[in-house]
């Protein structure tokens, strides 16, 4: 008979938020690098589009929108550094190998907030942008948060 062991949740609260926060510092930087700066554009405006999701064309308009985008970006990151944590709690198999279970949970997070963008019609799913964006949610998303995660659990093993 399985023994069902009991769910640290401080610890999976603590260690996905802090694995959220870096995979969604690499992330934004990979887009800021990958399509902010050969736009010519800058990071209030990286923000502003972030918080134009949620309220719409109105986000441009303001720098404080920016702000607002910072923290959304945030928020969402460390909600699925949470995700991904708790699955590593659940599904033992995806901490043996943290690479190939990064690289697969960056693009579940790529689908997944594809369809958020396209329930608020913002999709923009066009040519060179989805091998970006696949690129960033895997490579600079799922495999970051999937490396932190490892690193704290074997820091309190």
């Amino acid at each position: 008979m399985a023994t069902i062991a009991r769910l640290n949740w401080r610890r999976i609260l603590l260690h996905g938020a802090l694995s959220g926060l870096a995979g969604g510092v690499v992330l934004a930087m990979f887009w800021y690098l990958a399509g902010v700066v050969p736009a010519h554009g800058d990071a209030t405006g990286m923000g502003q589009y972030v918080a134009s999701a949620a309220f719409g064309k109105i986000a441009f308009t303001s720098v404080a929108y920016a702000w607002i985008g910072l923290g959304l970006h945030a928020l969402v990151s460390i909600a699925w550094g949470i995700g991904y944590v708790y699955m590593t709690q659940t599904q033992r198999n995806a901490v043996a190998n943290p690479v190939v279970s990064g690289l697969i949970f960056g693009l579940v997070v790529w689908v997944v907030m594809q369809m958020v963008l396209a329930s608020v019609q913002m999709l923009t799913v066009t040519g060179p942008n989805v091998g970006i964006g696949i690129l960033g949610h895997t490579v600079f998303f799922g495999l970051p948060v999937a490396l932190a995660a490892r690193a704290q659990a074997r820091g309190t093993a």
